[in-house]
């Protein structure tokens, strides 16, 4: 980063000229970004100002670093979140019209790359050049080699990195393995990769093998040295002729892109190793010159109004695992004072779309800014026979304090305005009600508070409501399944361990949909052929019937291949392992992972059960 030699006398100076190129309003609308500096130089300080008066300009830095650090996260989360539609419509670039201000992606990755730039502090567990390797460790002890050599993790700003790292080039830490989205234990691990790479670059190796040609040309005084920091230069291009830095960030991409198993135990595994090292910290350098730069950014100015857009991505982050259709004119995405149809959720049944200020008819609203209407920031409508219908609308706020009278208003006149959707108020800070909700509206209505990126529960509790209205995605259904050709009998596996399949939402939704796509009987099968019953009695029979000890289908499927000519089999692994024994080919549809749902498709020509 360009730096500007100019001197800041005191922190105050300092604090004066970032709030005039940030266009910060410290009295307004960035109280609560004023007040968290407060907080972290002194609580007791009547304004941010006070607080300034006697720090020095380092501890100043590092409060201001902290205040700022939801932003880029927040542009990182819309930065992704439009990368990953891209991949899916073929939409090589996205422009984000925000009232009269037009974003392209760039100006999302030009503000990343500025932050990640930055020069801070880390505090990390204390590793030898042995200890470093830690993560790889773990996986050896777990027994966990597909961690490595996987060729991509899916996780798109990972596997940029690693295809930088192959061409020789360290790229900036990658933005979904930040420590603050990790777990104990792995967010260790990413702290120690990010301070590896600052002390590579600020030494001046912005090239991997660089730095292995300038280790070797020194390698008999390096040797002399030992190797008991696992952050000294040295140290690190030592193990970097390893590979060091790739498989870390690797195994962490592969934990992130997995199950939430698989990472809990890796988790859990090596935040116990680390506990056992002492801590340190990295003492680096940041210059006012460079958040003067930062805070300059076209995207910085509009933080507020790209909260709103950040809140749209975390809806339809809820619908994850459906099919999702942005709406745009040629690449162009507007938020603005007016309706706008965002996307449609196509896989949900019936399909849901999400607009933005929508409006709806509203008598007499108590909210004094409304007249004869409401217009909440956004709306989820499911397309039903006789129309639409509200599933849930959402007003975003961004405000420091809680207005109780106002929060109020606007939740009573959008419950009103739309009878049966949740009605919900969302905020950058907290929330509170100045009275209590009339009881016919109140318990639609839903209010969390402190909703930005780094509060992992709001974010989960906001997500939770959305996804329980969205319902779950039947793509896999109608186009795995019936495109496959449904045949008229069905085979649904009723051993005891299917138990948690059978009893769930998805195995319902499953037998109501063979219903709707003209499937007649189904085959009820576990140690042998139980019953043969209606499609739509499915359901009835499981609750009414103790399921089987063993799992043996080969012979059912057999049977009933012989007379249709194929099989569609509702089962888990070990009937899966048992249709094995026949001479076939298993074709896998769907598979729930966390239910251990599988449907297959089986034609068997030649059995040899």
């Amino acid at each position: 980063m360009k730096r500007d030699n100019k001197a800041h006398r005191n922190a105050l100076c300092a604090w004066q000229e970032l709030a005039e190129a940030g266009g910060l309003e410290p009295n307004g609308r960035d109280s609560d970004f004023a007040d968290s500096v407060r907080k972290v130089l002194d609580g007791d300080a009547g304004t941010v100002e006070e607080a300034l008066q006697e720090v020095s300009m380092g501890v100043f830095l590092e409060a201001l670093f902290k205040a700022i650090e939801p932003f880029p996260m927040m542009f990182g989360d819309i930065l992704r979140f439009f990368e990953s539609a891209g991949a899916h419509e073929g939409q090589r670039q996205w422009r984000l019209v925000v009232d009269d201000d037009v974003f392209e992606l760039e100006h999302f990755r030009e503000f990343e790359r500025e932050w990640r730039s930055m020069e801070c502090e880390f505090d990390v567990p204390a590793v030898s050049n042995h200890e470093a390797f830690l993560p790889n460790t773990v996986r050896n002890d777990l027994e966990r080699e597909y961690l490595l050599d996987t060729g991509l993790t899916g996780l798109p700003d990972v596997d940029l990195w690693l295809k930088a790292y192959d061409n020789n080039q360290y790229d900036p830490f990658p933005a979904s393995l930040l420590p603050a989205r990790l777990p104990a234990g792995l967010d260790d691990a990413a702290r120690i990769a990010m301070a590896a790479l600052y002390v590579v670059k600020n030494a001046g190796f912005g090239q991997r093998l660089l730095l292995l040609e300038s280790f070797h040309a020194h390698r008999k005084l390096i040797d002399a040295l030992g190797k008991n920091d696992g952050l000294d230069l040295w140290t690190i291009a030592q193990n970097e002729t390893d590979y060091w830095l790739r498989s870390t960030v690797e195994i962490l991409g592969n934990l992130v892109a997995g199950s939430e198993a698989e990472k809990a135990q890796f988790s859990a595994e090596l935040c116990a190793r680390y506990k056992k090292l002492p801590r340190r910290r990295l003492n680096v350098r940041m210059d006012v010159q460079d958040l003067v730069q930062l805070l300059s950014l076209p995207v910085w100015r509009k933080r507020h109004e790209l909260y709103a857009v950040w809140i749209a991505t975390e809806i339809l982050a809820a619908a994850e695992g459906h099919d999702i259709n942005i709406k745009h004119a040629e690449g162009e995405l507007r938020f603005a004072f007016r309706e706008a149809r965002v996307a449609d959720i196509e896989s949900a049944r019936p399909a849901v779309s999400l607009y933005s200020e929508r409006k709806t008819p509203l008598q007499s609203p108590v909210g004094e800014s409304r007249k004869n209407n409401v217009q909440p920031d956004y709306g989820l409508w499911r397309k039903e026979p006789y129309g639409e219908r509200c599933l849930l609308v959402v007003e975003v706020k961004h405000y420091k304090r809680s207005d109780g009278r106002n929060f109020r208003n606007a939740l009573v006149d959008y419950a009103t305005a739309h009878p049966s959707a949740v009605a919900m108020l969302v905020n950058y800070g907290p929330v509170g009600i100045s009275a209590e909700l009339p009881r016919a509206l109140g318990q639609r209505c839903r209010t969390v508070e402190h909703l930005n990126p780094r509060n992992g529960i709001a974010r989960d509790e906001f997500r939770k409501v959305v996804r329980e209205l969205i319902g779950e995605p039947v793509r896999t259904f109608e186009r795995c399944v019936v495109g496959n050709g449904l045949p008229q009998s069905v085979i649904v596996d009723t051993s005891a361990s299917m138990s948690d399949v059978l009893l769930s939402v998805w195995f319902a939704e499953f037998a109501r949909n063979l219903v709707r796509n003209g499937a007649k009987t189904a085959v009820l099968v576990d140690n042998g052929q139980r019953a043969t019953i209606g499609v739509e009695s499915l359901t009835e029979w499981i609750r009414e019937n103790k399921l089987g000890l063993g799992t043996r289908l080969a012979e059912a499927v057999a049977a009933l291949v012989e007379s249709d000519g194929r099989a569609l089999v509702v089962t888990d692994s070990d009937g899966l392992r048992d249709l094995g024994r026949l001479n076939s080919e298993v074709d896998l549809l769907e598979e729930v992972e966390e239910i251990g749902a599988k449907v297959v498709s089986v034609c068997v020509q030649h059995s040899s059960v």
